[in-house]
C-alpha cells in the first residue's frame, strides 16, 4: 500500500487519538512535585506517550518536562517537535473546547491545530513509514513538549539532556514551509496609575490571557470625582466596529468600565483589536494625571509596530510587530507585558537598549526578559528542498513558496530545524482563537505530507 492508502486505513484511529488527547485541559498551571508545568500539561504529555506505546513505539519521559517517541537506529536523528500544552480556551466557543467534536467535516477543540493534533498526526506518519517497510537507517524521534506556549523550557531541558538533530521539523505553523523566524524582544513596563492628591483615581486595570495573544478584554475601576461624566463618555465610545463597552457603578460607588476587543496571535497584532490600547485611548482624554496612562499613550498608543517608542524597524522579510498582551495592577502600579517580533536580519540589541531608555525617560520601569535571536536556513539547501518537495508531491501546489514568519516555534532552539505545517495555504484553523478546528481532509493530507517528508529526510 502507498501512504494515502495507509492514511485511509488508519484514519479512524488517527482522529480518535487526537480527540483523546484534546480532552485533557493542558493549560499551564502552578507547578507541583514532579509536574513542572502543572497537572494538565503533565497528563497530556503522559497521554501522548501512552498512545505511542499502543502502537509499539519506544517512549521516554524526561521528568514530565518533555517526552519522546522513537523508531529506527543509527547515530543520526530526525526530529519532529510538537507540543501538548495549549493556550487558555477564552470565550466565544460554540462547543466545549475540551469535548472535541466533528461538525461539517471539521474537528473542533483546543489543540486540534496547535499543537496536539499535529503531534498525533506526526505519530501516525511515523507509524505508516514503519509499516510501509521503509529502511530506518536513522532514528526518527517525535518530541512532545509540555511548555511551548509559556516559554519552551521543555525543549531546552530536552536539548540539555539529549542534544540536537541532524534534521528536524516542527509541525506548529503553516505549509508549505518556514525557513526563517523573527527574533524576539520582550518584557514588561510599569508605572503608577495615579498621583498623590488626584481627584479621580484609577484604582485598578486588568485584562489579557497570555503575553503572546492580543488582549481580548480589559476591566478598569475608577473612584473619585466626575464619574458620571466619564461613564457617559465611555458609553458613547465606539472607535472600532468590533469593540463593545459596558459600564456600571459598584455597590461602593466605584465606576467599572469593561471593554471587549478581539484576540489574535501576537505575531499578527494588527489582526486583533487590543482592548488595553483602546481602553487607554479612552482614558487619556478623561484622566490626565495618570503616569501609566500618559506613558502608554505616548509610547504605544494604538500602534502595532513600535512606532512611538523607537522600536520600529524592518527588513526584506517583514516589519517589527509589538503586542501588549496582559495588564495587571498591584499596589497602585500597573504592569503590562510587551512582546516584539524582530525582523530576521536585524541585530536589535542597541535598539532594544534605546527602547528601554525611552520608557524609563517617560517614568516607567521596564524589565527585559527576552532578547532572542532569529532563525534562518538557506531556502535552496537540500534540507529545505526535501521538505518543500514533500509538500509539492502530495498537494501539487507549486504556487505557494517557503516563507518567513513573525511567530516563534521550537525550531529556534536547534540547528537544522524548521517549522513545517500544519495549516495549509488559504485555511484558517482559528489557532489561539475560539472554535479552533481543522478540516478532516486536511488532517489526512497533512499526514501524507509528513510520511513523504520523513522518507526524504531519511534519504539525505
Amino acid at each position: 500500500m502507498n501512504a494515502k492508502e495507509y492514511v485511509n486505513k488508519y484514519k479512524d484511529e488517527l482522529i480518535n487519538d487526537m480527540m483523546e488527547i484534546i480532552e485533557i485541559k493542558s493549560v499551564r498551571e502552578e507547578a507541583k512535585e514532579g509536574m513542572p508545568f502543572g497537572e494538565g500539561p503533565t497528563k497530556a504529555l503522559q497521554k501522548g506517550l501512552e498512545i505511542a506505546e499502543r502502537y509499539g513505539f519506544k517512549t521516554v519521559n524526561l521528568d514530565n518536562y518533555v517526552g519522546y517517541v522513537e523508531m529506527g537506529e543509527g547515530e543520526d536523528i530526525i526530529g519532529i517537535l510538537a507540543h501538548v500544552d495549549v493556550v487558555p480556551e477564552g470565550e466565544g466557543w460554540t462547543s466545549d473546547p475540551y469535548k472535541p467534536e466533528i461538525r461539517d467535516g471539521r474537528l473542533y477543540g483546543r489543540g486540534v491545530a496547535d499543537d496536539k493534533g499535529p503531534g498525533i498526526i506526526s505519530l501516525h506518519a511515523m507509524r505508516i513509514v514503519r509499516d510501509m517497510g521503509v529502511k530506518l537507517n536513522k532514528r526518527v524521534r517525535l518530541v512532545l513538549g509540555a511548555n511551548e506556549e509559556t516559554g519552551s523550557a521543555c525543549v531546552r531541558y530536552y536539548k540539555a539532556k539529549e542534544g540536537g538533530f541532524q534534521y528536524g521539523f516542527s509541525p506548529d505553523a503553516e505549509f508549505p514551509l518556514i525557513f526563517g523566524e523573527k527574533g524576539g524582544f520582550g518584557g514588561n513596563f510599569s508605572a503608577p496609575l495615579s498621583v498623590d492628591g488626584a481627584k479621580t483615581v484609577i484604582e485598578s486595570i486588568a485584562g489579557g490571557v497570555v503575553s503572546n495573544m492580543v488582549c481580548p478584554d480589559v476591566t478598569v475601576y475608577i473612584s473619585g470625582e466626575g464619574l458620571e461624566e466619564i461613564k457617559a463618555a465611555f458609553d458613547g465610545y465606539k472607535p472600532h466596529e468590533e469593540i463593545t463597552t459596558e459600564s456600571s457603578f459598584t455597590d461602593c460607588g466605584k465606576l467599572k468600565l469593561y471593554l471587549k476587543g478581539k484576540a489574535a496571535h501576537a505575531s499578527f497584532p494588527e489582526q486583533g483589536v487590543n482592548a488595553i490600547s483602546y481602553m487607554i485611548d479612552f482614558l487619556k482624554d478623561h484622566i490626565t494625571d495618570s503616569p501609566f496612562v500618559k506613558a502608554y499613550s505616548d509610547l504605544v498608543g494604538l500602534c502595532y509596530y513600535g512606532e512611538k517608542c523607537g522600536a520600529q524597524c524592518e527588513d526584506q522579510y517583514g516589519v517589527l510587530t509589538m503586542n501588549l498582551g496582559v495588564i495587571s495592577t498591584e499596589n497602585g502600579v500597573a504592569t503590562v507585558t510587551v512582546d516584539c517580533r524582530v525582523p530576521i536580519t536585524i541585530d536589535f540589541k542597541d535598539q532594544a537598549d534605546q527602547v528601554v531608555k525611552n520608557f524609563e525617560n517617560a517614568g516607567c520601569t521596564f524589565n527585559v526578559n527576552r532578547l532572542g535571536s532569529s532563525l534562518f536556513i538557506d531556502p535552496e539547501s537540500d534540507f529545505i528542498q526535501a521538505l518543500y518537495g514533500s509538500y509539492v508531491k502530495v498537494t501539487g501546489d507549486t504556487e505557494n513558496k517557503p516563507f518567513t514568519i513573525g511567530g516563534g516555534t521550537y525550531a529556534k532552539t536547534f540547528e537544522n530545524v524548521v517549522a513545517f505545517g500544519i495549516e495549509f495555504p488559504g485555511e484558517n484553523n482559528q489557532i489561539h482563537m475560539p472554535d479552533e478546528n481543522m478540516h478532516l481532509e486536511s488532517i489526512y493530507k497533512c499526514c501524507e505530507v509528513f510520511v513523504e517528508a520523513i522518507q526524504r529526510l531519511l534519504a539525505l
